[in-house]
């Protein structure tokens, strides 16, 4: 995998593969809640598995038993989405992509969490580019710089809002 920074996807444990799926930013009703039920914990919970990725402040959404992953792909001008098994943490696929130039004080990477429909996957990268991947082969459906069409800047601190 090219990427290694910041960010480690830790406290994934054994038990959240089985879990309900969390395939967007806030959760499945973008209530921010489970309707789970799960004892305390006694003690701190395993660490299943971790893995460092690029700078960004995406979460990871969790669907269908994959982690996804959007990170910037460190030292370039290219960002990453990753699927992994959610119980064993290996790589499930990879695809990465060409972006413009950005440069923050803030942040130099995705900051908005994928989401996931169904079998679909979106992406809305820190430069504009918003994408679209079948979640199960990484088969990339469509790709737009939603900025172009504007001729519009890059806003100062990237671009963060949800794919929905």
């Amino acid at each position: 995998m090219k990427s290694i920074k910041s960010v480690i996807l830790a406290l994934l444990v054994p038990s959240l593969a089985a879990a309900s799926d969390w395939p967007q930013w806030m959760g499945p009703k973008h209530e921010t809640a489970s309707a789970e039920k799960v004892e305390a914990w006694k003690d701190s919970p395993p660490i299943a598995w971790r893995l460092p990725v690029g700078p960004g402040y995406s979460v990871p959404v969790i669907a269908a038993g994959r982690v996804f992953i959007h990170a910037r792909v460190k030292g370039k001008d290219q960002e990453e989405i990753v699927a992994l098994d959610a119980k064993t943490g290996k790589q499930i696929w990879y695809d990465s992509y060409d972006r413009a130039p950005f440069v923050s004080v803030l942040n130099t990477g995705p900051q908005a969490t994928p989401a996931v429909a169904g079998n679909r996957l979106f992406t809305y990268g820190i430069t504009g580019v918003l994408t679209a991947y079948a979640a199960d082969t990484a088969r990339r459906l469509w790709q737009v710089d939603c900025l172009k069409p504007f001729k519009t800047a890059v806003p100062r601190f990237g671009v963060c809002c949800s794919p929905w």
